[in-house]
């Protein structure tokens, strides 16, 4: 789907990913940046990450209990905390870095 090919997945070590939900690297996930209709690219960062629905989801704890109880989540990443400095920077980097072909990138 659009949405799958075009969300970016961000990881702590600067690397990037684009591809298959259940393919992306397990560990290390800061925060997503996905099309959006009002904004363009929607960020997303949080403590867990799931994909259902044909996208891709932030929980806190609650959250993502309830997700599990009422959704299909077909994959779970659990986030990573970087430093503010360090979010910043990588949040800035969201609209411009971006891979086509699955393949992480630094």
């Amino acid at each position: 789907s659009r949405s799958r090919l075009m969300t970016t997945l961000y990881y702590a070590d600067g690397t990037t990913y684009q591809g298959k939900p259940e393919d992306s690297p397990k560990w290390g996930l800061v925060a997503i940046g996905r099309p959006d209709d009002v904004l363009g690219v929607g960020v997303l960062a949080g403590d867990y990450f799931a994909f259902h629905d044909d996208r891709w989801w932030n929980h806190d704890l609650i959250g993502l209990i309830d997700t599990l109880v009422n959704s299909q989540v077909s994959v779970l990443r659990v986030g990573r905390y970087v430093g503010e400095e360090q979010f910043r920077e990588l949040v800035r980097t969201i609209p411009e870095k971006s891979g086509t072909d699955g393949r992480l990138r630094k």
